[in-house]
């Protein structure tokens, strides 16, 4: 073998194809038991995400067929929540006897009594049912129950709270009807009302608190009736201060000599009596004890003038410091009340 025979079938280092012939090994094609292995995990991944895409698909597809399902029931397909726009206006029975409308009140808590702004909060629930023949299922020929049905879409009291400040409403302003035609009105109620508090008696006073309904309609076309089954007090109220009784309903007749009106009018009113205990140690006790160092000057020797000057003075700084301290405890009114009279005769 010559020189140049050796040389031309010697591999050059630089020749990839050579490379490869020479180990296979290092060929990539799909020829390659690697290149498979190396590209399992990837198909592996794409293959999981194909199949949670068409079971994603699968679960809308039977989730709209069951919603599809329930739209077209027979059951729903039957409700028939239409009412014609006549009687929205007329109420039932218009002509004749006054329609009764029948209130229940049921007192749920009563959290404050504010003296200075004559307000108090109360939460209560109220239910007002009134028969309406017109809607009953024999009349309409189909029944209204299972509906919901906005108050304003009927004929309703046209119901109003007159001393209301801030309410809050829970529940929408919908009616349910039965198929007797017998309309029930549901609502949860928070707020602040106002109230005239008589406070000549304060510590020692009874207020009467009330929460007034009335219709602006005519009294010859409607009647307020209390529902004394569904009236009254829930439990015992969170207010501390106060012992308030059970309450009461009534009905009668609001005269606005203003407007030359009367409104039919629902009142539910309760009893509320102050403890005197926290005026008798926060105010009295202490005003007392002012009072009797005043007195003390009595005791000392008048030879003694500075000392009696002293405590004179002492005193009345005192009785000034502790009436201003006080001052946000005691009712902001234009006459005087128990308490404003003690304190007026102590300081004298």
């Amino acid at each position: 073998m010559n020189m140049n025979e050796s040389s031309e079938k010697r591999p050059i280092a630089g020749d990839r194809r050579h490379g490869r012939e020479r180990y296979p090994s290092l060929r990539k094609g799909p020829d390659d038991a690697g290149y498979f292995q190396r590209r399992k995990p990837f198909e592996v991944f794409q293959k999981a995400a194909c199949n949670l895409i068409v079971l994603l698909l699968l679960l809308v597809i039977a989730a709209d067929g069951v919603q599809a399902a329930r739209i077209g029931s027979p059951k729903e397909a039957q409700i028939d929540c239409a009412v014609p726009i006549t009687l929205r206006t007329k109420r039932p029975g218009a002509g004749g006897e006054p329609t009764k409308v029948h209130v229940g009140f049921v007192a749920i808590d009563l959290t404050d009594i504010d003296d200075a702004t004559q307000t108090f909060n109360i939460d209560f629930h109220v239910l007002i049912r009134w028969i309406d023949p017109r809607l009953s299922a024999k009349m309409l020929g189909h029944s209204l129950e299972g509906c919901r049905i906005g108050l304003h879409d009927i004929w309703n009291p046209e119901f109003r709270m007159v001393n209301k400040r801030e309410v809050i409403k829970h529940f929408e302003e919908t009616v349910s009807i039965d198929p007797a035609g017998v309309v029930t009105y549901r609502q949860r109620v928070l707020g602040r009302f106002s109230a005239r508090l008589d406070l000549r008696d304060f510590p020692r006073d009874e207020q009467k608190l009330s929460v007034q309904i009335v219709s602006t309609l005519d009294p010859g076309e409607m009647v307020f009736v209390p529902d004394t089954k569904l009236t009254g007090k829930l439990q015992e109220f969170s207010i501390s201060g106060w012992e308030v009784g059970p309450g009461e309903a009534e009905t009668g007749i609001l005269d606005v000599p203003l407007l030359e009106r009367k409104f039919p009018s629902f009142i539910y009113r309760f009893h509320a009596t102050r403890h005197v205990g926290y005026y008798l140690w926060t105010i009295i006790f202490p005003l007392g004890l002012i009072v009797f160092m005043g007195w003390t000057v009595f005791w000392i020797d008048p030879v003694h003038l500075g000392p009696q000057l002293g405590t004179a003075t002492a005193a009345i700084f005192t009785l000034i410091a502790f009436r201003l301290a006080i001052g946000r405890l005691l009712p902001a009114v234009e006459y005087l009340t128990r308490l404003d009279k003690f304190i007026v005769g102590s300081s004298v």
